[in-house]
């Protein structure tokens, strides 16, 4: 069973994989949904932890990646 963190990291690789990394291509949980096979509750929970930490960011009911979020994932693959 995965731990809450590895699906919220999870998120932010999708994010990076699906490269919403900016406004004009941010990603709905729909999208987060289909790629991920994870519940709707589910996505909607991490999305809000990790804009709380400040990995991601939402604009119009759209997420993307931001700087921290992209180095959070860069410092885990070096």
């Amino acid at each position: 069973m995965e731990r809450y963190e590895d699906k919220s990291f999870r998120v932010l690789v999708t994010l990076h994989n699906l490269a919403a990394m900016n406004e004009e291509s941010a990603r709905t949980v729909d999208d987060l949904v289909k790629f991920m096979n994870i519940d709707e509750s589910s996505i909607l929970e991490f999305l809000k932890s990790l804009t709380g930490e400040g990995l991601i960011s939402e604009v119009g009911g759209r997420y993307y990646l931001n700087y921290s979020g992209t180095l959070r994932i860069l410092t885990n693959y070096t």
